[in-house]
């Protein structure tokens, strides 16, 4: 069925449906059905009884039993907490259910009529799905700034560091096209546990084609193919060493195409799965597990951190005639991290990625 409106608030989400001549004389809860499928017939009667669905224009009140008619507007109210489960914590434990830290919109970094350049903080989707319907950075931006924003490219939900919003339609579909016609320069720092496929290589590139993954809901991981292969779509990264460790790497990486977990389906092909990363590096069991909330201690310790190693480290687009790239430095956690665990001097390699950042495509800096 279409769904015909939605409203997101920091609080409330709300979804208009539409019912077509089909689902004429059809009872609400199995009208709702077709839409959330993952939601049993009682519940989906527990949910009208509540009333999270309206009818607008049907004399109250609404009823399971009530039949749809064709042409019909279904309102479906989604309260926060009523799906999105109990906040976690960077340890994936249910962590506390207040705060104002719930509500922190991500840092801006630059801003202008129609553009507008943030630091998303790991851990936060960047626009509302699935179970993450509120503490998502457009949410949490539009609540913030009192108008629409819209994503223009995207970033995992574990992925921290720079992300370019449109403030309106039209600024968002210009940025978009940089994007789509590979005119934005990406960067990304990264930590790789080091595996037996490791070379020690300072500056190389993977070509690996990707493609859909394996059945099931999710369609993960992500399936590469060879270079050569009719199977996938081209995927492209440069990468280069920052510092090698002895069990680990920092690298560079710069993505020239934009492939769902290119850059981490790339460092594992490359033989430095990232640190954290529960897909590529834990493999499908550790994944379900923390999917599920039933991740053990020993599962954490040899991911090594809470949320995979990466972060956005910079974005260099054109604008207003000029080349400006923005830059995010270290965030606290991966500079914890490196400084505490690897012995990394952290504010030497910061100092390292702003100069190179300053210089590598030129323009001003935001």
């Amino acid at each position: 069925m279409p769904v015909v409106g939605k409203r997101f608030g920091t609080d409330l989400h709300e979804r208009v449906l539409l019912a077509l001549p089909a689902h004429d004389g059809m009872r609400l809860d199995a009208f709702l059905r077709l839409h959330l499928g993952s939601f049993s017939r009682e519940a989906l009667k527990e949910r009208i009884r509540l009333g999270r669905a309206s009818l607008p224009g049907r004399r109250a009140p609404v009823r399971p039993s009530t039949r749809v008619r064709g042409g019909d507007t279904v309102v479906l109210r989604f309260p926060r907490g009523d799906v999105e489960g109990a906040p976690r914590d960077a340890r994936g434990a249910a962590g506390p259910a207040g705060g104002a830290e719930r509500h922190r919109p991500p840092r801006v970094l630059f801003e202008d009529e129609g553009l507008l350049c943030v630091s998303k903080p790991p851990f936060m989707p960047v626009h509302p799905t699935g179970r993450h319907l509120f503490d998502c950075a457009t949410v949490l931006l539009e609540g913030a700034l009192g108008r629409p924003v819209h994503s223009v490219h995207r970033l995992d939900r574990e992925t921290s560091g720079v992300l370019l919003l449109g403030k309106g339609p039209r600024p968002a579909r210009e940025l978009a096209r940089e994007f789509e016609a590979g005119r934005v320069g990406k960067a990304y720092l990264l930590a790789g546990l080091k595996r037996p496929g490791w070379g020690g290589r300072r500056d190389f590139e993977v070509d690996a084609r990707l493609g859909p993954g394996g059945g099931g809901p999710l369609r993960l991981p992500v399936r590469h193919h060879p270079a050569g292969s009719r199977l996938g779509k081209r995927a492209r990264t440069v990468f280069r060493v920052v510092e090698e460790l002895p069990s680990h790497v920092l690298a560079l990486a710069f993505p020239e195409t934009g492939r769902q977990h290119q850059i981490r389906v790339h460092a594992m092909l490359a033989g430095i799965p990232l640190v954290g990363d529960k897909l590529y590096l834990g493999g499908a069991d550790v994944f379900g597990r923390f999917k599920d909330g039933t991740a053990t201690e020993a599962d954490r310790r040899a991911l090594g951190l809470p949320r995979h190693a990466l972060h956005a480290l910079a974005l260099s687009v054109r604008r207003g005639g000029r080349r400006r790239t923005f830059f995010d430095g270290l965030p606290p956690d991966l500079a914890d991290w490196m400084g505490g665990e690897l012995g990394v001097d952290v504010p030497a390699l910061s100092g390292r990625l702003a100069e190179w950042a300053g210089g590598r495509w030129g323009g001003q800096g935001g």
